[in-house]
């Protein structure tokens, strides 16, 4: 391992689409689920869409073949048109957007179909009495049985027709598949035993690896349909095997997509998580303020600095709009699509045909963020909450300039050795392959940090033994201090670590404790008290390699309370195991670094993470202002050579000293994105 160089994806880490050739990075996307009683299409224009779309700078559309209600928006033979449908509202959008150069994609729901299930009642999703209603399941969508005919007999013929009648590039499916355990008669005889209606059922951990591979069985069967109809239409599924299911796709997927909320914080995770995947992916978020609900625009700043942190991590980007029933898009969507999307396009050279370097990694476990018990059906403020130990870890390195890639089990199985450091951040349920993994990377050179779960998260057993410590419970007391020049509190209990086969970097300082252990001091916190001989943070070398062990659960803390001396301890746990990173950058301000390889050259992408966001109705992140950054100094180990660093897109040429075979140079000033290409870096 050389811990000196960066390490870019493999090529066989890498799938491409079949089509288009064009990379899409500036795509629209208007929701389109249009009740029965409404008309749709009339007076319709393709042509005016498509020249409208182009002047904004798109340079594709996701057009709606079929919603949720089952509707379809063109003359299907299969499927079910909208009853008040008044053109081939599909196929006009096609036309007009074929000829003024903006690629499209066909939408088509999956496993919301109203329509589908008035003909076919059979295929009715059929739930049990117990407590397992989903949010995005409104009395008018209808959820389909994966196990029916609904893919074989419709979905599937539908995805062919589409693809039969209109030049379309790709179709995109919406994959609602977060519903419920189905108790149909099919999936009672395909799964050959009694179905649980919970976790306490022995049969329940069996069903779900089971159930789960129906799903991933299925969507591999839609693609390989479609890709043997028409070879060159690719095939995008939306928020499968991406950080709320981190876990690999099914060989033959080649495309992934996810929409969630306006934030560069949060499109810089998903984005970093997908691009671990080898694969092409985008990440979608509203044009509008508080969701897809209401019409009010959310603020410029707010989209430039998603999609900013979106195409920064090798991302295309989607603006979720909503077309009006004539087919329209409100005047306003046109203009925000002209600002982000100039943004996009004055970098595109520099965000087309790149790889991700490969420098941190952080490690995010299917069955951590599912559950012990595997609770594939538990609903998503649960999965929120265990997710929080990821977000935290992803956050903290972002905002503090560092590099990382986070990765499901499978891929870091795969990729591990190719990283400089590792992180598993509180993952409750880790495979045993991957410890294995871990063991291996470590003893050739590599390091591993640990943090260790919350109580009654799951066995942490192999993860303490790989770092050399045992765990004897937890403390009583529900909080600690952690740290030692600047102790900082960790709003979770201790776990209890006695070394084995490691050492002690520090130890924690406990809670003065009072009334029983519970460490009530009045009505705040107690003090910490002097070192109590636990163990906070150990460190096992094993091999070439090390293995460092912190003893809370410190990242999901990190999460819920951005207390700044965490962020100190990480940064000196990475500095104590490796001090080579081959670039820093350094400013007071909150500035992501992403690193990319474009042939030999190093792609530097710097994003503004120091505006001033605010929450709106629900959980939507506004952005409202980005302040100017002018205080950015990089440092690149270059040894020997004197490489050619340009700004894009200005294209002007950065003066740089060297010292020590250390290029040192201020970046230009920072308003939501800057790109710095270090030509030739890897010759």
């Amino acid at each position: 391992m050389n811990n000196a160089t960066l390490n870019p994806a493999s090529a066989q880490d890498t799938q491409q689409d079949a089509k288009p050739k064009k990379r899409m990075l500036c795509r629209s996307h208007p929701d389109f689920h249009i009740p029965a009683g409404i008309v749709v299409g009339e007076g319709f224009d393709g042509d005016a869409l498509g020249r409208q779309l182009s002047e904004a700078g798109a340079d594709s559309i996701a057009i709606f073949a079929k919603c949720h209600y089952g509707h379809a928006y063109y003359p299907t033979e299969i499927g079910t048109p909208h009853p008040q449908l008044q053109c081939d509202l599909l196929g006009e959008a096609v036309k007009g957007c074929n000829k003024h150069g903006v690629g499209v994609t066909a939408y088509l729901s999956v496993f919301y179909d109203t329509a589908a299930v008035a003909k076919h009642p059979e295929w009715l999703l059929q739930k049990v009495p117990t407590d397992y209603a989903s949010s995005l399941e409104p009395d008018n969508y209808s959820p389909t049985c994966v196990n029916s005919g609904y893919i074989e007999e419709d979905l599937i013929p539908m995805s062919i027709e589409v693809a039969d009648k209109y030049d379309v590039d790709e179709l995109f499916y919406d994959t609602m598949t977060w519903f419920r355990p189905c108790f149909c008669n099919k999936c009672q005889n395909k799964f050959g035993k009694e179905i649980p209606a919970d976790d306490s059922h022995p049969n329940w951990p069996e069903f779900v690896v089971w159930y789960r591979k129906c799903f991933d069985d299925a969507f591999l069967k839609i693609t390989n349909a479609v890709r043997e109809a028409h070879p060159d239409v690719g095939v995008i599924f939306n928020w499968k095997w991406g950080v709320r299911e981190p876990s690999a796709a099914p060989k033959g997927i080649d495309h992934l997509s996810s929409d969630y909320w306006g934030s560069g914080k949060i499109s810089s995770y998903h984005s970093r998580f997908y691009a671990s995947t080898g694969l092409t992916y985008d990440y979608m978020c509203g044009r509008f303020r508080h969701g897809l609900g209401e019409w009010d625009n959310t603020t410029d700043e707010t989209l430039l600095y998603t999609s900013s942190a979106a195409v920064a991590n090798g991302a295309g980007y989607y603006i979720i709009d909503r077309m009006l029933p004539n087919g329209t898009l409100e005047p306003r969507a046109y203009d925000a699509m002209k600002i982000v999307f100039s943004h996009i396009n004055d970098r595109r050279k520099y965000l087309e045909n790149t790889t991700p370097v490969k420098d941190i990694g952080v490690i995010s476990s299917y069955n951590s963020i599912i559950g012990k018990n595997l609770e594939r059906f538990s609903d998503f403020s649960k999965r929120r909450e265990r997710m929080k130990a990821v977000d935290g870890i992803g956050q903290l390195l972002c905002e503090q300039g560092l590099h990382y890639t986070a990765m499901s089990e499978e891929t870091a199985q795969e990729t591990i050795n190719d990283y400089r450091i590792v992180f598993v951040p509180e993952q409750s349920v880790v495979d045993q392959k991957t410890v294995d993994a871990l063991r291996a990377y470590a003893e050739s050179g590599g390091h591993v940090v640990i943090s260790i779960s919350g109580p009654d998260l799951g066995d942490q057993d192999a993860l303490c033994e790989l770092a050399g410590v045992k765990m004897n419970g937890y403390s009583k007391i529900p909080y600690t201090y952690i740290g030692t020049e600047r102790p900082h509190h960790v709003k979770v209990p201790s776990a209890l670590f006695e070394c084995v086969d490691a050492e002690v970097v520090f130890f924690n300082k406990e809670p003065l404790p009072v009334d029983n252990d519970r460490a009530k001091f009045g009505h705040g916190l107690a003090p910490y008290t002097e070192e109590n001989g636990t163990p906070g943070v150990t460190r096992r070398r094993l091999g070439k390699g090390t293995i460092t062990a912190i003893s809370s659960a410190v990242f999901e803390a990190y999460q819920n309370l951005r207390n700044q001396d965490t962020e100190a301890l990480v940064l000196g746990l990475i500095k104590d195991v490796s001090d080579n990173a081959p670039i820093v950058i350094s400013t007071k301000a909150r500035v992501e670094m992403s690193l990319m390889r474009q042939n030999n050259d190093l792609i530097i992408h710097l994003v503004n993470h120091s505006g001033k966001e605010t929450v709106g109705n629900w959980v939507f992140p506004v952005t409202d202002y980005l302040p100017d950054i002018n205080d950015i100094q990089v440092n690149i180990n270059v040894g020997d050579q004197q490489p050619c660093i340009s700004a894009c897109p200005s294209g002007e040429n950065i003066h740089y000293t060297v010292s020590n075979g250390v290029a040192e140079f201020t970046a230009p000033t920072l308003e939501a994105m800057n790109t710095l290409v270090v030509h030739g870096y890897y010759n």
